[in-house]
């Protein structure tokens, strides 16, 4: 990817399969051409000699998930020099409050929900496809990590392990976190005699967690663009081209003005209009070419 587009910066992601972070971080600071390139470490690792490795890798700075927003814009304007004459418009920041947005949605146990629309900037809706897509994805967690590590695959176990990590930070379930840590440093320093406690734990929590999430409906976004047919749809070609660009340089986020104009075409616009803000705030751009390629069928 690097090789065929021209970036400001890379964010890099460390625990990656085939080939982690560190070692594509080398690959890239091989070529002469990207010697200078900014490049992010964001990583679920937050412990001790985490940030040291990734500078002995090549990497210009750390940032630990989850995600505190100003440590990150802080670190982008650290690091990339703004380009003039961009073409890419700013989107404004959501003005909705937290306290309002709390209203809306029930008391979750075992989640700090200040801290999780904190990192969406009160953002209730993207939040909350946030605890959906979670509630969806990883409910099965706790069997994948444990058949992982009966099977000794103990790799599987802590990319499992991590991924959880990871995405718990992202939605404020702190204990989650804390188990998910534990769980796997002992994996990676193999230490056995730990692992049936420590899975115990995780699964406590994880157990609370979805709990709690099953309180939300699981099919949000989707409402009424269940039954629609998307074969029976037209769209201008135009727009449909202009999407598909903006999903192919990763836009997926600034696609408003687009769904926008699909919200006035009749009579099923608006129902699609709403499952495509669905996919846009979960960054599905897949399903999102899945359904422009039916209507473009038509």
């Amino acid at each position: 990817m690097v090789t065929e587009s021209d970036y400001d910066c890379i964010l890099m992601d460390c625990q990656m399969p085939v080939m982690d972070g560190y070692e594509a971080t080398q690959k890239i600071r091989q070529d002469s051409r990207f010697t200078s390139l900014p490049i992010i470490a964001m990583t679920a690792n937050a412990m001790q000699g985490d940030r040291k490795k990734c500078i002995d890798a090549g990497m210009n700075d750390h940032i630990s998930k989850p995600i505190n927003i100003n440590e990150f814009f802080s670190a982008l304007l650290k690091w990339v020099t703004p380009r003039e004459n961009s073409d890419e418009k700013i989107l404004p920041a959501s003005t909705t409050l937290e306290d309002e947005a709390k209203e809306t949605l029930p008391k979750l146990e075992g989640i700090d929900m200040d801290f999780g629309l904190a990192m969406v900037q009160g953002d209730v809706e993207l939040y909350r496809s946030f605890l959906v897509r979670f509630y969806q994805d990883h409910s099965g967690s706790q069997k994948k990590i444990q058949d992982a590590l009966e099977t000794g695959n103990s790799n599987q176990a802590a990319n499992f392990t991590h991924t959880v990590r990871g995405i718990a930070g992202n939605i404020g379930a702190k204990k989650l976190v804390n188990a998910a840590e534990a769980l796997e440093v002992a994996i990676g320093k193999d230490r056995k005699n730990l692992y049936e406690s420590l899975l115990h734990d995780f699964s406590t929590n994880l157990s609370q967690v979805m709990k709690s999430l099953s309180q939300l409906p699981n099919d949000m976004g989707q409402g009424q663009a269940k039954k629609l047919d998307f074969s029976k749809i037209t769209l201008p070609p135009s727009l449909i081209k202009a999407i598909t660009d903006k999903i192919d340089r990763g836009l997926v986020a600034s696609l408003a003005p687009e769904i926008e104009e699909i919200k006035k075409v009749e009579p099923f616009g608006p129902t699609l209009a709403e499952r495509l803000r669905y996919l846009t705030r979960n960054y599905d751009g897949p399903e999102i070419l899945k359904i422009l390629e039916t209507i473009e069928k038509n």
